[in-house]
């Protein structure tokens, strides 16, 4: 299912509020919770969108790139019990 304008929208949105956050000294935790209302919304761009597709945003922006690694980073950290969840 391809993204629709509203989705393309929030991508972009989270690219320049990444970049900026990052470029007034924030940190991955400043991502984390600057992004946290936008997280229901991203997981339904992660389930409902192919492979390809988020590739190609994720390689148009950088800033979204370095928000979905973060949460690439947290869920793996999560799985091998790095990070302890009740």
């Amino acid at each position: 299912m391809p993204l629709s304008t509203k989705q393309v929208e929030l991508i972009a949105s989270i690219d320049r509020r990444v970049k900026t956050i990052l470029a007034n000294d924030g940190d991955d935790e400043a991502i984390c919770i600057a992004m946290i209302e936008q997280m229901p919304e991203i997981r339904t761009i992660m389930s409902n969108v192919s492979q390809k597709e988020l590739t190609l945003h994720i390689n148009k922006y950088n800033g979204f790139y370095r928000y979905m690694k973060l949460l690439e980073r947290i869920a793996q950290d999560i799985q091998d019990g790095t990070i302890a969840v009740p």
